[in-house]
């Protein structure tokens, strides 16, 4: 994993000191609250760039998974499929190579965030209509608007979590 370099004849020297399975293992293990406050930054960012550089490919697929998860109705292990894939679906349309890839390498905590907002009563439930105006926010490349309506996504968890404490 790049952790050590092995030098023949000389010896082996430590290039890293962070083990990226372990950093996957503690994200796991971190606070929701946190997971969800990463998640809103890498989200809201996403989803400014995507309302400036999406195409009308990005748009179909966009429309496509939402268009599923409102068709998945009780069907919560669809809907959170679903709705995962329209969240990968906005940043990839924010065209950021190293953002999809922080997103992607993230995307187990992501999809845990989901489902906890979807499962857990005490926390709200973001709505078909939240995600209906970050798309249209995006469409209408409006990247203030879609700054506001990814943030308005999580933001009612969060501070749920938040008052917890």
């Amino acid at each position: 994993v790049g952790l050590l370099q092995v030098r023949q004849g000389d010896g082996t020297y430590v290039r890293a000191q962070y083990d990226p399975g372990e950093t996957l293992r503690r994200i796991d293990r971190a606070a929701l609250r946190d997971r969800i406050e990463v998640r809103l930054t890498l989200e809201v960012e996403a989803a400014r760039l995507a309302a400036a550089r999406r195409n009308d490919s990005d748009l179909r697929e966009m429309r496509c998974t939402l268009d599923a998860r409102r068709d998945a109705g009780m069907d919560l292990s669809q809907r959170i499929d679903h709705d995962e894939r329209f969240h990968h679906a906005v940043v990839a349309s924010a065209r950021n190579s190293a953002l999809s890839d922080l997103y992607a390498y993230f995307s187990r905590a992501i999809r845990n965030t989901i489902e906890r907002t979807e499962i857990d009563l005490d926390l709200p439930e973001p709505t078909q209509a939240d995600h209906e105006a970050l798309l249209q926010a995006i469409e209408a490349r409006d990247a203030e608007a879609a700054e506001s309506a990814a943030r308005h996504l999580l933001t009612p968890s969060l501070t749920a979590l938040t008052s917890e404490r």
